[in-house]
């Protein structure tokens, strides 16, 4: 009698253990999203700020291009691609331990040109850890 009691606490105990990692994990995964799409959130609003507080537009692409973001300068290198459409790409790591990957891409094959800005933000920059991307893209027409 006393193995099956044995037995049936070891059963609930082992349930309830796979129980509890599985929703550590579930928990882990939603901070570490939430923590990537703030940071995603952060960029696409940096630069669409900048985008409307300057005319960036006017920047030639082969010449650098600095915005203010996230309380420090945030310097776009030059342009690749060849018109119409050119990219600048920065990578950006925050005080907070993620960091987000700024994308501007100019099309001026339309009138007047489009811009789109991506934003990519990760919940680890750290190399080699593990890490969860979210993503946001905005357009101006």
């Amino acid at each position: 009698f006393a193995v099956v009691i044995v037995t049936v606490s070891l059963t609930v105990a082992l349930g309830l253990s796979d129980l509890v990692v599985g929703e550590l994990f579930i928990s882990r995964d939603n901070r570490d999203s939430q923590r990537a799409l703030y940071a995603a959130d952060s960029g696409i609003e940096c630069m669409l700020t900048a985008w409307r507080e300057s005319s960036w537009s006017l920047t030639p692409p082969a010449n650098p291009l600095t915005i203010n973001c996230f309380g420090q300068a945030v310097t776009f290198p030059p342009a690749t691609g060849s018109s119409p459409v050119t990219v600048r790409q920065k990578l950006v790591n925050l005080t907070d331990g993620t960091c987000v990957h700024m994308e501007v891409v100019l099309d001026s094959s339309f009138s007047p040109p489009v811009h789109y800005f991506t934003s990519r933000g990760q919940s680890s920059c750290a190399t080699g850890a593990r890490s969860v991307q979210r993503g946001i893209r905005a357009i101006q027409l």
